[in-house]
């Protein structure tokens, strides 16, 4: 009995719960994929870590998805501040952007993220 309590627990008490937790994790999240992306300088090092992008890209989106959800019950928590990171995320995007093949490659990580 007191198992199932204990995993209800866990269960409930591992995702974000109010929208500064929703931040919280999204800069955490946001920080990681910019160090995943810090560490591509070819379209071979990019290549090496796509597996890792794609775990990232699916990690946010399951965020957003909960987020999303969260929102519409609670709409009055909106969040009204941008994360510090999306500033880094957009640049190391642009960079990678610039290195040929490499947006086909964040596009194929991004393509099995699911958003629903």
């Amino acid at each position: 009995m007191w198992r199932g309590a204990l995993i209800f627990l866990l269960l409930c008490g591992c995702g974000p719960n109010n929208s500064e937790d929703f931040l919280t994790q999204s800069e955490e999240k946001c920080s990681e994929l910019v160090a995943i992306l810090e560490k591509a300088e070819s379209l071979d090092d990019l290549l090496k870590v796509e597996s890792d992008l794609k775990k990232k890209f699916n990690e946010i989106g399951t965020l957003m998805v909960q987020s999303r959800k969260f929102h519409e019950k609670h709409p009055s928590a909106l969040p009204v501040k941008p994360i510090p990171s999306s500033a880094a995320l957009l640049d190391e995007l642009k960079r990678i952007y610039a290195i040929k093949g490499g947006r086909e490659v964040i596009e194929r990580a991004q393509s099995e993220t699911r958003l629903w």
